[in-house]
Parts: C-alpha cells; structure tokens; sequence
C-alpha cells in the first residue's frame, strides 16, 4: 500500500505541476510543486528514519547503533537542512510559496484517491 501511495503522490505532483508551463513564468509554480513534493518526501524519510530507531532500542538491548539522543540529534539536524532547503526555494529560486504548500499536501490528495480506490473496490 504504500508503494501505491508513492505513486499516487508522484502522479498527483506532475500532474499539479503541469499548468505551469501554461502562463509565463511558469517555471516557478512547477519549481515550487515539485520541490515542495520532494521536501515532504524528505520529511517523511526523516521521520520514518526516526522511528525505526527508536522503535529498534524498544525491541533490543542497547547495541552498537546510536541512543536515543543520537537519533534525535540527527532527526532535528535533517529537518534543519530540509528548512534551509525550503529557504533556498522560496527566497533564492523565487518559487511559488503557494506551489510549495500544493506540493507539500499532495500526499492528502494520494490518500484520499486510495481510499476511493479501495472504497469503490468493497462495495
């Protein structure tokens, strides 16, 4: 399912981004959707990254891995280097800060196509 999910966010993100070619200019909305799209994707790697560390120190004994406050250091240290990222998009590329929240929330879009796909599928 998530897999799916990917792909729909991905299909989703082009798709959104394609009315930018329309008008001059344009460059900077299919800029802002698409790295707002790949700025969650980062986001999401972050925390997924997170909480398989923290979730493997629940299961085991304390290994060779880092502790806690480790992973923590290095979630916080990543989501810095996405807000500079988000920073360099909006203020040094002049992205469109509207395209990069349409980009950000089209995993809301992935979701809720998957759940009319698997909705439809039920009945």
């Amino acid at each position: 399912m998530t897999r799916r999910l990917v792909l729909w966010t991905c299909a989703f993100a082009c798709a959104l981004a394609m009315p930018g070619w329309l008008w001059p200019a344009g460059w900077r909305w299919v800029g802002g959707v698409l790295g707002g799209a790949a700025l969650l994707g980062g986001a999401a790697w972050v925390i997924r990254d997170l909480v398989e560390g923290l979730a493997g120190r629940a299961d085991g004994p304390e290994g060779p891995g880092p502790g806690v406050s480790g992973l923590l250091v290095k979630c916080f240290t990543r989501h810095a280097m996405l807000g500079l990222a988000a920073y360099g998009m909006m203020v040094r590329l002049q992205f469109d800060p509207v395209a990069l929240v349409v980009g950000v929330t089209t995993p809301v879009a992935a979701v809720a196509a998957e759940a009319i796909r698997l909705g439809h599928r039920g009945s």
